[in-house]
C-alpha cells in the first residue's frame, strides 16, 4: 500500500492556495492535471503488473502462450506461430492452469488478466 500512498502523493505537491485562488487555477488547469493523473495510473498500473507477474514463475514459453491466448489465439495459430508441437502446448496449459490452481485454461487466463499476471510482456 505504500506504493498507492506514493503516487498519491505526487497530486498533492505545494503549498495550499486560497479558495478565491486555488478554484480558478485548478478550473485553468484541468486538462494538464488529468492528463498528468493519467499517466501516472498508467505507470503505476505497469508497475504494478510487472510486479504481480514476477509472483507467478512462467517459464517464457507459458508466458508467451498466456500472452496470446489472452489476445485471442487459438491453439493452432499459437503452436504455429512459436513452433512447438500440441503436446508441448498442451504441457504448457497444464502447467499454467497447476499455477493458477483452476483446471480450464481461459478461467486461468481470465484470472491472470484479472490478477495483472499477463500484460504487455507477455505479447
Amino acid at each position: 500500500m505504500a506504493r498507492h500512498e506514493n503516487v498519491i502523493g505526487i497530486l498533492h505537491v505545494g503549498s495550499p492556495l486560497p479558495a478565491d485562488v486555488a478554484e480558478p487555477a485548478l478550473l485553468m488547469h484541468r486538462h494538464l492535471l488529468s492528463t498528468l493523473t493519467a499517466d501516472v495510473l498508467v505507470k503505476y498500473t505497469d508497475l504494478y503488473r510487472a510486479e504481480s507477474a514476477s509472483k507467478i514463475p512462467f517459464n517464457a514459453v507459458e508466458r508467451k502462450i498466456a500472452g496470446l491466448l489472452a489476445r485471442g489465439l487459438k491453439a493452432t495459430e499459437i503452436e504455429q506461430r512459436l513452433q512447438i508441437s500440441h503436446s508441448a502446448f498442451r504441457d504448457a496449459c497444464r502447467s499454467i492452469n497447476s499455477k493458477m490452481g483452476l483446471h480450464d485454461i481461459r478461467l486461468s487466463i481470465k484470472s491472470a488478466k484479472a490478477r495483472g499476471f499477463i500484460g504487455s510482456s507477455y505479447d
